[in-house]
């Protein structure tokens, strides 16, 4: 190269956001997968909590925030479930042609009566207004004719992790007591709190029941209990949940193709 030649330059790095100048080749649309967000989410904050790069108030605070995203994200899921799969026509067989000459609600009545159990075909819309706990139960049994233990884990766990949003979201001056022990520093002369074994817990779970007490193991703990859950969900529902759908958002492109865009969680490999 001639000593007078001009340097290449590398092309820069590309900005965050930064678009083409060009015009689209195609516009996408569709919807977010809002467990794969909220899942990603609380999996980052878990690291964050773990991160000897941060202070142990931040530590705290990512801990808090993924112990919340993780309850709620079970509550999403089991929706979405309904959104996609609630079988769409329900209890057609009551309304039946060779039935045509006799009054529905006297049908209905002789039904309920000799077979209580067939009239409970909700539709999506009823089935969304259940509890969310009765609803991981009642959702699996309905698509797949079986569902959790209610006597045994993973299911116990999710009375408590309900518990414990619904305390946090609709928290009162009392909600959150907390007990420390106290102790006067003779050398230093100082005043020192350490948290109490008498402070109040969700035992079920061994979760201090103060958010201000939450710790990275405890993020870590939960994490592990609502994969346990959504785990055991797929296994009964394998027929439909798989992980390309638990972790994936579908749009539609203005040319007419359907994509499938994957969300890798902050653990798996990529």
């Amino acid at each position: 190269m001639p000593d007078d030649a001009p340097t290449p330059k590398a092309a820069p790095e590309p900005q965050e956001h930064m678009k083409p100048l060009r015009q689209p080749d195609a516009v996408l649309k569709g919807n977010v997968n809002q467990y794969a967000l909220l899942k990603h989410c609380a999996d980052v904050l878990v690291n964050l909590a773990t991160s000897n790069a941060n202070t142990p108030d931040q530590k705290n605070s990512c801990a808090r925030s993924a112990i919340l995203l993780y309850i709620v994200s079970l509550e999403t899921l089991i929706n979405l479930i309904i959104d996609e799969f609630w079988p769409s026509e329900t209890k057609k067989w009551r309304t039946a042609n060779i039935w045509y000459m006799v009054p529905l609600i006297l049908i209905n009545r002789i039904i309920d009566y000799f077979w209580p159990d067939s009239g409970k075909c909700e539709t999506k819309d009823e089935a969304k207004k259940w509890r969310t706990v009765d609803k991981w139960y009642k959702v699996p049994l309905r698509l797949a004719g079986k569902s959790f233990d209610k006597s045994r884990e993973p299911y116990q766990y999710l009375p408590i992790l309900f518990k414990i949003r619904a305390d946090f979201v609709h928290a009162t001056r009392d909600t959150f007591p907390v007990v420390f022990d106290l102790y006067h520093n003779q050398a230093s002369n100082m005043k020192e709190i350490y948290t109490s074994a008498e402070q109040p817990k969700y035992n079920q779970i061994d979760l201090i029941k103060a958010p201000s007490q939450w710790i990275a193991s405890d993020a870590q703990r939960i994490k592990t209990v609502t994969e346990q859950l959504v785990s055991h969900l797929k296994c009964l529902l394998k027929d439909r949940i798989t992980d390309n759908w638990l972790s994936s958002d579908v749009w539609t492109s203005s040319h007419g193709q359907r994509l499938t865009v994957t969300r890798y969680f902050q653990d798996s490999q990529r």
